[in-house]
């Protein structure tokens, strides 16, 4: 619903927005950051201008940790409210670890049987 989305864009105060032409038109008027949208033709040639490789930390603002944020999702909230959680590389990382002997690969099938929406999703 939009005022949930306003709500959380209020409340996670992002650096940056990412969206797409499809969804671009449900971003708030009050957003104050800025809007990215991936697949409007500037973005798609800017994006594909890019080096290929990966980001080294000279490139960053400050280097890479496993502490800092990898995502932040909204859980349902005990309260009702929803309530922001920062994951953190850290986090991730031990998950995949964890996973690794159970490790998909491109002919394997998953069933989706919980929301699309779980953060492990």
């Amino acid at each position: 619903p939009q005022d949930r989305i306003a709500w959380t864009l209020q409340d996670a105060a992002p650096a940056l927005v990412l969206t797409d032409t499809a969804t671009v038109g449900r971003t708030p008027a009050a957003c104050t950051a800025p809007v990215l949208v991936l697949d409007e033709p500037t973005t798609t040639d800017s994006r594909q201008r890019q080096p290929d490789g990966p980001v080294t930390d000279a490139e960053r603002p400050t280097p890479l940790r496993q502490d800092n944020a990898a995502y932040l999702i909204y859980t349902s909230g005990s309260t009702g409210r929803p309530k922001g959680v920062v994951v953190t590389g850290r986090n991730l990382a031990r998950l995949f670890d964890a996973t690794a002997e159970d490790a998909f690969g491109p002919d394997d099938v998953w069933t989706l049987f919980h929301s699309y929406a779980f953060d492990f999703s």
